[in-house]
């Protein structure tokens, strides 16, 4: 691994520490997704990496929503609920400049740089600490596109299975022994994917679905 800094470290060894304890807590999916909290419940965000996982989780924050991962987040599939891992959010450097300049002051205002991450210091309740829980109210896609306003889909909830899985660490069981569990969860779940150019209009869009509680 290509640890610069104590917080890189720390951000590595998370995954590590969340295989060891995989065969204590067989139940729960680690997945690699943002989350935001709503009046109805948790919403993920799901996708490949630089899909505006964490761009979009900070954004819904600055517009009223509760963080509740930007990176990582662990699902429990049976219950339908995610688990807050109190992982420190972070931004990559340079910060974008279609982010907008609310995003952008608090990255200069909160953030710690380290080389080419910002870890940001985030207080006042606006992140869930660990070990928080709540139910799951939706699976949402990010999808960027070159130019126009942001929009939603309904999608299906295999594409969003998909999503989950190509991200997920099993706790001490493989793929094949998740996708039923995490296809059954997100069975019940709406799916849509959002289709965005500016992060910023990403989470009004959002904002108007979700509505923060």
């Amino acid at each position: 691994m290509d640890c610069p800094t104590p917080e890189e470290t720390a951000n590595q060894l998370t995954g590590l520490l969340i295989a060891a304890a995989a065969p204590r807590e067989r139940r729960l999916v680690s997945v690699h997704a943002g989350a935001f909290g709503s009046r109805a419940g948790i919403v993920l965000l799901a996708g490949a990496s630089q899909a505006g996982k964490s761009s979009l989780a900070l954004q819904t924050m600055l517009r009223g929503a509760r963080l509740w991962a930007d990176d990582r987040v662990l699902v429990d599939p049976a219950a339908a609920c995610a688990i807050a891992l109190g992982l420190t959010a972070r931004m990559r450097l340079p910060v974008p400049r279609p982010v907008g300049p609310a995003l952008a002051a608090l990255v200069d205002r909160e953030g710690r740089a380290e080389g080419e991450t910002a870890w940001l210091a985030l207080t006042d309740g606006r992140a869930a600490r660990f070990g928080e829980t709540a139910a799951i109210a939706a699976v949402v896609l990010p999808r960027r596109v070159e130019a126009g306003p942001s929009s939603l889909e309904r999608v299906s909830a295999g594409l969003a299975t998909r999503a989950l899985l190509d991200g997920a660490a099993g706790l001490g069981v493989g793929v094949g022994d998740l996708l039923p569990t995490l296809a059954a969860c997100v069975a019940c779940l709406p799916c849509w994917r959002l289709n965005w150019s500016s992060s910023d209009d990403a989470a009004a869009r959002l904002a108007q679905e979700f509505p923060p509680a």
